[in-house]
């Protein structure tokens, strides 16, 4: 057997409980397979990415029961293996993987609110960038900036849930059970958006307005001041500033681009 095909085995294997230990795994001094010793290993993998699941998405853990997410976690072992040796970067299919998992449908907000700690766990890691404040857009003068482009915070995620997963999680940051209770006695489907980031040392979640949430969204796909105040429809003047403002205040930005005066 091919060296490629034994480590395949051993990884299908080592993931899946049903499988029979591979046919390379033998012992030498009677042939026969070495189940015991492979039951070991496997039950420690199983169990090392069940615990960086957990440590990644700590509020679903929470919301569903220790049992409940073994469950899961060996349900998402089984078809998605790791592809690095880095622990904390397992996982980032698993709100896809929730919101396809039959047993988790009676809580259809559960995949929103993973999207939202996986957002967390990749701005805590992301790239450190000083954000500036709203002031700079002084220095362009008034004709360009409409063709003026932010450049938004490195560690910005934009997630648009139509339950309020925010609120969820928010509720999920303390040890407030009648604050948690509450929100999960209240849960309806209304849409929350958020903007999960990190300006500075913390990571930031805020939860916005839809119409908050388009705009940072059409400014981070690269739109024009002019063409994100466009997209926002029947929005005056003083409410476009306001929610400019507002996204400069939380740290999102991190500088400007101007287009080219003679483009």
């Amino acid at each position: 057997m091919r060296w490629h095909d034994v480590q395949a085995a051993f990884a299908n294997a080592l993931m899946n409980p049903e499988l029979s230990v591979p046919e390379a795994l033998r012992r030498k001094t009677d042939g026969q397979p070495n189940t015991a010793r492979f039951n070991v290993y496997r039950n420690n993998t199983a169990t090392s990415l069940t615990d960086a699941l957990g440590d990644t998405y700590p509020v679903v853990k929470t919301l569903v029961g220790d049992e409940f997410f073994q469950a899961l976690a060996r349900a998402y072992m089984a078809s998605h293996l790791p592809q690095s040796p880095v622990l904390i970067q397992y996982g980032a299919e698993m709100a896809d993987f929730i919101a396809g998992f039959a047993a988790a449908q009676p809580l259809p907000f559960l995949a929103d609110v993973a999207r939202i700690e996986w957002a967390w766990l990749q701005a805590y890691h992301g790239e450190d960038r000083e954000s500036v404040p709203v002031d700079v857009l002084s220095s362009v003068p008034p004709e360009n900036v409409a063709g003026t482009r932010l450049v938004m915070h490195p560690t910005l995620h934009i997630i648009r849930s139509p339950w309020p997963a925010a609120s969820i999680w928010s509720a999920h940051q303390d040890d407030d059970d009648e604050a948690r209770a509450a929100v999960l006695a209240g849960i309806a489907p209304h849409g929350e958006s958020v903007l999960v980031l990190r300006p500075s040392l913390d990571v930031s979640v805020e939860c916005v307005t839809s119409e908050v949430g388009d705009l940072v969204q059409s400014l981070a796909d690269g739109a024009e001041l002019g063409e994100a105040a466009e997209q926002l429809g029947n929005g005056d003047a003083a409410t476009f500033g306001g929610m400019l403002a507002y996204i400069f205040q939380i740290g999102a930005v991190t500088g400007l681009q101007q287009a080219d005066a003679n483009s």
